[in-house]
């Protein structure tokens, strides 16, 4: 579960950059977020089973990493992502997907 996640999306701005920008020096290669999870979902020849999201969390002013297996995630939607729970994480919370030891995207702060 992921504790502390607001439910309501973010605005436009606060993640245009991570959701459809070129991925800066963090990602040369990778594609954006979203291209990297609809590729997992849609085409992935290695499955998704071992594949996690790195998501920043905050509870009670403290920031830690959580980590969330790709099988939660029931939609990818422009500005983010819902998961199992009904939580919508928007894109600049999430700071890296990996399959096992292999890194897929990071982010600024992964």
């Amino acid at each position: 579960m992921i504790a502390g996640v607001s439910l309501a999306p973010p605005t436009a701005s606060s993640s245009r950059r991570s959701a459809t920008g070129t991925g800066g020096a963090y990602n040369s290669g990778m594609g954006t977020l979203r291209e990297v999870l609809n590729r997992l979902r849609w085409g992935s020849p290695g499955g998704t089973g071992t594949v996690v999201l790195s998501v920043r969390v905050r509870e009670g002013g403290v920031e830690r990493i959580e980590t969330i297996g790709f099988a939660s995630v029931l939609d990818i939607l422009p500005l983010g992502i819902t998961v199992a729970s009904g939580a919508f994480l928007p894109y600049h919370r999430i700071v890296a997907v990996r399959r096992d030891e292999e890194v897929l995207w990071l982010g600024g702060k992964g």
